[in-house]
């Protein structure tokens, strides 16, 4: 044998175990990347956000409204992965929504998905609908489910018994005189919260 013929079969030699190493290292990036679906009751301490309005909200107004909510889930325990964090945007608009301040205060079902990061399949809570209220510093906020309602969730971290509380960075006389100027209320600001799946 030749010595180039040696060095050629040494060189395969050492490339075969190479390529296997390559192969499970794909196999287990493929791996990595299936979603995860959480279980048990997860509890999130840390909800923060907006609630967007377009048109802006008016009393005694009549126009189609677009409400759109945004919210930041954080400080999570209890579940199986437990999440560092997820999100939610979506509409929350209903065929009936109106740009009348006293809007905020009629109950209607509400049906929000949270994004997770980390690989961890969404989460959907249903509600049956929410009632408004004074949180215990004196800001607005909105309690789910409503009084002797639902809340159910599917997806990860199914549950029967999901309830959420977001608090508000306004009072409620604060979000009336908001409603009575010439702008309209255009925005709340969601400054604390939390919610158990």
């Amino acid at each position: 044998m030749t010595f180039t013929k040696k060095i050629m079969l040494g060189a395969a030699a050492i490339a075969l175990p190479i390529a296997s190493l390559a192969m499970v290292g794909v196999g287990s990036a493929s791996a990595a990347r299936i979603a995860a679906t959480g279980t048990g009751t997860l509890t999130c301490n840390g909800i923060k956000g907006s609630i967007t309005f377009k048109p802006a909200l008016k009393n005694g107004g009549t126009a189609t409204e677009n409400t759109t909510i945004k919210i930041t889930v954080s400080k999570c325990s209890g579940g199986t992965p437990n999440p560092k964090k997820g999100s939610v945007k979506q509409d929350i608009s209903t065929p009936t929504s109106t740009n009348n301040c006293l809007s905020l205060e009629t109950s209607s079902a509400q049906n929000l998905t949270v994004k997770w990061k980390g690989g961890i399949t969404p989460s959907t809570s249903a509600y049956s609908g929410y009632t408004t209220g004074t949180s215990g510093s004196g800001k607005e906020e909105f309690v789910l489910p409503d009084s002797g309602g639902t809340g159910t969730t599917t997806g990860s971290y199914p549950n029967s018994s999901s309830t959420a509380t977001a608090v508000l960075g306004d009072t409620e006389s604060q979000i009336t005189a908001a409603c009575g100027t010439s702008k309209g209320l255009a925005s709340l600001k969601i400054i604390s919260g939390t919610t158990t799946l």
